[in-house]
Order: structure tokens, then sequence, then C-alpha cells
């Protein structure tokens, strides 16, 4: 029987179009245990230094409401390493970060900060939270990440997923972006998500509990509204399905997936999964992931968990949050040769 493959939904953009007009909706949390709901295994979030979409006060909500768990992205500041310690998320991905970048745009460098990352590693690991070092799939970098004592490495997939290119990438009928350059789409993509300004959005709901769970009931409806959602879920996640391909070989239907840098990239990726299982990490891979992409990462037996957030939310403009995660968990979980219930 295969390894159980798990989702983690990161609702940072949710929070993106909230704070681009400074209202209290959407609800990032409300999302979240949408997600939850349909299937999530767990709920990313990242709260940047500069607050551009995730809020001080849905994280506190998030921590008191989870129903499957939380893992905090957070840069390796002190200001960060306090706040988890407060809220003690069940765990914490540590991510570079740089104030003026769109999106996290590559790997930890462990080796220059081992110092820096074994301190705040200890202090988390004593809190009781996982903690997972975001990094380039370097074999140099996963041997550091385990000389600091973090059990999880998280491998960076951007440059995977931009040779991959952005066809199928919403599912059936979404345009073919690659024209030579997915990986400048998926940027212009995080950058229009990221463009939100700083304004507070704390004047959301106080009950995560209350609201979103009340809000999760109502768009899943009682028995013939569920129906009806399930009817429609299955006919887009067939879809979805169908565009990502059939299993995870067919995933990568365009010519930049067969080109010798993909093959190189996919090559490079694939022997970073191995080296970091072989030295006793968990291992869970992000960035840039979709459902015409994902496919052929979840197929690898070694890899524990996806973190997925910007397709998820991209897609669900369209069919709605439960049916995008449940698109994204079924091809997950079929691409690893199980059966999606």
């Amino acid at each position: 029987m295969p390894r159980p493959i798990h989702l983690g939904v990161n609702v940072d953009h949710v929070a993106t179009i909230r704070q681009a007009r400074g209202t209290p909706y959407p609800d990032p949390v409300e999302a979240a245990l949408q997600a939850e709901a349909a299937g999530a295994d767990g709920i990313t979030m990242h709260l940047r230094e500069d607050r551009r979409h995730v809020q001080d006060a849905d994280l506190a909500r998030m921590a008191a409401g989870a129903r499957t768990k939380l893992n905090l992205e957070m840069a390796a500041t002190d200001e960060m390493r306090d706040i988890a310690l407060r809220l003690r998320p069940a765990d914490a991905c540590i991510v570079p970060e740089r104030r003026a970048e769109l999106t996290t745009e590559g790997g930890l460098d462990v080796l220059r900060h081992r110092a820096r990352l074994a301190d705040l590693t200890a202090a988390l690991t004593a809190a009781g939270i996982r903690v997972s070092l975001f990094i380039d799939p370097d074999p140099a970098q996963i041997d550091a990440s385990a000389d600091v004592g973090a059990p999880v490495v998280e491998l960076h997939t951007g440059r995977y997923a931009g040779l991959a290119g952005m066809r199928g990438a919403m599912g059936a009928g979404s345009p073919a972006a690659d024209s030579g350059g997915g990986f400048a789409a998926d940027s212009a993509a995080d950058s229009a998500g990221d463009s939100g300004a700083d304004s507070a959005g704390d004047s959301a709901p106080e009950s995560a509990g209350d609201s979103a769970a009340d809000s999760v009931g109502d768009s899943m409806g009682d028995s013939t509204g569920e129906s009806a959602t399930d009817s429609s879920c299955d006919s887009a996640s067939n879809s979805a399905g169908n565009s990502a391909g059939d299993s995870a070989g067919d995933s990568m239907v365009d010519s930049a997936a067969e080109s010798a840098e993909f093959q190189r990239e996919w090559s490079a990726l694939t022997a970073a999964v191995s080296h970091a299982a072989a030295a006793g990490l968990i291992v869970n891979a992000g960035h840039g992931l979709h459902y015409a992409n994902t496919a052929r990462i979840a197929a690898l037996p070694d890899i524990h968990e996806l973190n997925i957030g910007h397709a998820i939310v991209a897609r669900a403009l369209t069919v709605g949050f439960p049916c995008a995660v449940g698109e994204m968990k079924r091809l997950m979980v079929e691409a690893r040769g199980g059966r999606h219930n």
C-alpha cells in the first residue's frame, strides 16, 4: 500500500485580496476551515515582517481554531520566534524573507546561517513545535539542515515548476501560458497576488470557530446541498485530472518538460528527495505547484507533504474553495497510487 501524501493549503493570498481593499473580507481563516473540511491535512500561513497579507489576528485565530494543524511560515527573526513560542503552532517552516521580493525566491542558506538556525530550531523544538527548513534541492543544504537539528526539510520546487511551464495550471480550459517563459508567468501571477497594501484587516470576525464553521456549513450545505456540491466538484475534479494527465509521467506534456534543462532540474530534485530521506529527514516540498505539475512530485514515494497556495486560491475563484482543495488532494492521492474517497 502506498505511503499517504499530505496536502498543506496556504491561505496567504485570500488575505492578499482582503488587504487590497482594507475590508474585513475575504477571511483567510474561513477559507482555511473550508480547506480542512474539503480534505486539507494542514493549513499554512506566512506572517511576513511587513504584514502584506496575513495579519497577527489571523494567525492567532487559526492557531486557536485549526482542526488539522497550523504550519507557520516564518523568517528567522526574534520577532517571529517570539510569536511562534506564544502561539505554539504544530509546525514552523523557516523561510528566507526579503521585503522587496514578490514571493519567496529561493531556499535558506543553512550553511551560512548554521549557528542562528541551530539556536532557533532548538528553541522551537523545546516548545513542542516541529521545525522545517525551506531549502533548495541541494545535498549540502540538506546535510546542514540535519546538522542543525531540523527534523523536516521543505524542498523549494520553484525552478522545477517554472521549467515545467503553466499549461493546464488551472485545470481543463486554462490557457497555455508557456510562450517560452513559464517561470516569468509564475512570477507575474505571484506579483498580482502579492500586490495588496498593508492596511490591517483585523476587523475580521473574532470567532474563527463560529463564523468560519458556519460559512463552511453554508457552503457545503445539507444533504441536498452536499449532493449538488459533490456533483460539481466531481465534474471539476475530472476536468482537472484530465488536464493534469492520467499519471504522474503524463503530467508534463509540453516541450519544456522534455528539455535538457528541465531534466537536469528534475534529476536534482529527485536526488535531493532521496538524499533527505536517507538522512532520516521528513521531506516536504512546495512553491509554484499547480494542477498540471503537482502529480509528478506527489508520485515520489518519499515526499510526505506538499504545501500549495496560490494555485488553489486562484482555482477557488472559479469553482469555490472546497472544490479547489478537493481537486488538488484527489490528483495527489491518485498520483501516489492511492484511492481518493
